[in-house]
């Protein structure tokens, strides 16, 4: 590496070198690979060093952290390790929600589990997001917080057993990302403190899974549960992915371009939305074990919205919380090009508390042909009314697509998840 990373491009092609070069991803400490596991948080955390990106939703206030620490204390008790109930299936539901029609859902896996749930008993396991439950429980709803508020205090009263060699390796790791890329960051820290949590997570999700006598599990983002997995599998429960966004050569959750072996913690199978995801990269399992399966949500909302006509010149803009600031900068900067044009500018859900913030998009909201807006249930509307659309890597895209818009890419960061979207579909780039 020659220079620092300035894309997320440049910064996975800098992780993928640092992979190769000291194996990582098999590096195992205390029975646990904690590279593997922790490998899309560095990258966020690398990536947010570098200014590559910015935070992509809310953070906790101090305030909010001891609010949710009582409801942590009361779900515990509710849903104590004595209360877990058996089931054939268990859906680890996608965190962050959406408002549909008065309800908050995971619009990923909720119609699935309605399908599923006919035929088999299901649980469905809710994490906290940002330490709340939003949806409406039901009585197949099983809460994760006793396993969440355990391991936080588990934490705290042990460590790694830790070898002074590998403490010895990770320095030498974590020297040369800090010198390379000219930033301070504490490799060897972060994960000896995964590993801890990793050991606790595993010891009582295996628990968990033993008395719920599970044979499949369905899991929305899983590379963000590494310990659930590890279990899963040691439990000989088959484990699937259910397809919750884009994914491309450059996202590391997916892509690992210079692995042959299996990896420990990655699902048995994954269910994606059609063939265009199922040829997308070269997934870290058997072509045989990519399932195309529906995005069924999106298929009630085009039923719903399909009939509506177009505005010839409505133009509709999908931020992006990582990026939000440069996608109204660069729309600022070529306004030329779009003053011509009715603008809705769609807010994403973690924007709404903070986009002002954004001097930009203050500075655009004056303007008299853009509209900003922050209502979920309008997106689909917008997609059917609209005649084109602009951003820049966000899942909405391949929505619109869906709806016969015309789409203009914004050449920022984040692009590069595009480039088989760029092939296939030849949009204009701003």
């Amino acid at each position: 590496m020659k220079n620092k990373p300035t894309s997320i491009k440049e910064l996975c092609a800098f992780i993928w070198y640092l992979e190769g070069k000291y194996n990582l991803l098999d590096l195992e400490i205390d029975g646990v690979k904690p590279w593997q596991s922790q490998r899309m948080s560095i990258y966020y955390t690398l990536a947010l060093e570098l200014k590559i990106l910015n935070q992509a939703q809310a953070s906790m206030s101090i305030k909010d952290k001891f609010s949710s620490l009582f409801s942590y204390f009361i779900n515990s008790v509710k849903y104590n390790p004595f209360n877990i109930f058996k089931a054939e299936v268990v859906i680890v539901s996608g965190k962050r929600v959406s408002k549909i029609n008065d309800r908050e859902i995971d619009i990923y896996s909720k119609y699935f589990l309605d399908e599923l749930i006919k035929t088999r008993s299901v649980i469905e396991f809710e994490q906290p997001y940002l330490g709340k439950h939003y949806k409406q429980i039901k009585k197949y709803t099983y809460y994760s917080d006793w396993i969440d508020l355990s391991s936080k205090i588990y934490i705290f009263l042990n460590r790694a057993n830790i070898t002074k060699s590998q403490i010895n390796f990770l320095k030498v790791v974590e020297n040369e990302i800090e010198t390379l890329l000219d930033i301070k960051f504490n490799l060897s820290n972060y994960l000896i403190k995964s590993i801890v949590r990793f050991k606790i997570e595993y010891k009582l999700y295996r628990y968990f899974l033993k008395r719920t006598e599970a044979k499949n599990i369905y899991i929305v983002n899983a590379y963000m549960m590494s310990s659930f997995i590890k279990a899963a599998k040691d439990s000989s429960i088959e484990v699937y992915e259910l397809q919750h966004g884009i994914f491309s050569e450059y996202h590391l959750g997916y892509s690992y371009p210079q692995r042959i072996e299996t990896l420990e913690y990655f699902p048995h199978k994954f269910l994606v939305w059609n063939e265009f995801w199922k040829t997308m990269i070269k997934l870290p399992i058997e072509n045989k074990d990519i399932i195309i399966d529906r995005f069924r949500y999106l298929e009630k909302e085009k039923k719903k919205y399909i009939h509506l006509e177009k505005k010839q010149n409505q133009m509709l803009i999908l931020s992006q919380g990582a990026i939000g600031e440069k996608i109204a900068k660069k729309i600022l900067d070529n306004f030329d090009f779009f003053e011509q044009y009715e603008i809705i500018y769609k807010l994403h859900p973690g924007e709404y508390e903070r986009w002002k913030s954004y001097s930009s998009l203050v500075e655009l909201n004056r303007l008299s042909n853009i509209t900003v807006v922050k209502d979920e249930l309008l997106l689909y509307e917008l997609f059917a009314t609209s005649q084109y659309q602009v951003g820049v890597f966000s899942t909405a895209i391949y929505e619109g697509v869906e709806f016969g818009c015309k789409t203009i890419l914004l050449d920022l960061t984040g692009i590069e998840y595009m480039d088989k979207f760029i092939k296939f579909y030849n949009p204009k780039i701003i």
